[in-house]
């Protein structure tokens, strides 16, 4: 288990290379001088000493490998630079905001998870019943709505027609409530159709029909038998939809003034505040590899072929 742990923490290494240097282009991507602009939108006169003074703040007078090489530096201690509009330290700025983020995208992968994971068994187990007609149906709709578009939908009803939950503010009581599920819907909707489809492959299996034959119960069956050889490609989805939630988190934070990382991005993609942008990007990839590295743990809890190495083993 360990070998193959570190086997998968080494896999992880060029990605996070490859993420670097991503982040830190996109710091360089916008077209102008940063430093000219930056010292406009803080008010004060662009005279060509102090612009000489801030580009050198900024480190902006040195060559492109140089800054990449010192920003790599940087990050690595956990400095991401200034922010160009406000001149404070970028983790210091994404660090305040972070754990709010977290709390909504670990809640909406966690109803995401349940709400997918468990309707999808159900409608398998009821396969071709009026259950299973109407619940892809509606699944299909959820899926095809924009996150934006649902979560106004929710602040609609519940919010100005029903009045039952608060629909702006912090908190992990009420407040969480309609944006979890503005963010959770859609990869429910997903992850439902997958487990369906996985279970339904599986329960053709020889194993299956021998476990219904010793006399298990249907239960038992879909938890011992068929949902947990039907996990990987689920656990694979999961891993990926943490990604999606990060990305929606931006708006639906915006639209429900969650006080996450979500407006701190809105505001500096309209400053162009690109240290700000490339620290975000750098932040959400890094938290996006870890999730898939314990993805990677959970097949080899799931399949011990996997952490063994043996033939025909696969994620």
């Amino acid at each position: 288990m360990t070998r193959y742990l570190l086997e998968r923490t080494l896999a992880a290494v060029p990605t996070l290379l490859a993420l670097t240097l991503v982040a830190f282009l996109l710091t360089t991507a916008a077209r102008g001088d940063p430093a000219l602009e930056a010292l406009q939108q803080a008010g004060d006169v662009p005279t060509p000493e102090t612009l000489a003074l801030y580009r050198r703040q900024l480190g902006l007078d040195q060559p492109l490998p140089v800054r990449y090489a010192r920003w790599v530096a940087g990050a690595a201690r956990g400095d991401l630079g200034r922010s160009y509009l406000s001149r404070r330290p970028v983790g210091a700025i994404i660090g305040e905001r972070i754990r709010a983020t977290l709390i909504l995208g670990g809640s909406a992968l966690a109803l995401s998870t349940v709400l997918g994971i468990g309707l999808g068994t159900l409608f398998a187990m009821r396969h071709d019943t009026w259950i299973d007609h109407l619940g892809r149906l509606v699944t299909i709709v959820f899926a095809s709505i924009p996150g934006f578009w649902l979560a106004i939908a929710l602040i609609v009803l519940f919010g100005e027609k029903l009045r039952l939950l608060p629909v702006a503010g912090f908190g992990l009581d009420r407040h969480l409530i309609l944006p979890s599920l503005a963010l959770a819907l859609g990869p429910a909707s997903s992850l439902m159709r997958l487990t369906r489809a996985r279970m339904l492959e599986v329960m053709g299996q020889d194993y299956v029909r021998t476990a219904r034959a010793k006399g298990l119960g249907e239960r038992a069956v879909a938890g011992r038998h068929v949902l947990r050889n039907a996990a990987i490609p689920i656990a694979s989805l999961l891993g990926l939809r943490f990604g999606h939630i990060l990305a929606g988190a931006v708006i639906v934070e915006s639209i429900f003034a969650w006080p996450g990382m979500g407006g701190v991005v809105l505001t500096a993609i309209s400053g162009r505040d690109l240290p700000v942008i490339g620290g975000y990007v750098l932040v959400a990839g890094v938290l996006f590899i870890g999730a898939n590295l314990l993805v990677d743990v959970c097949y080899a809890l799931l399949d011990p072929r996997i952490r063994l190495g043996a033939p025909g083993a696969g994620r």
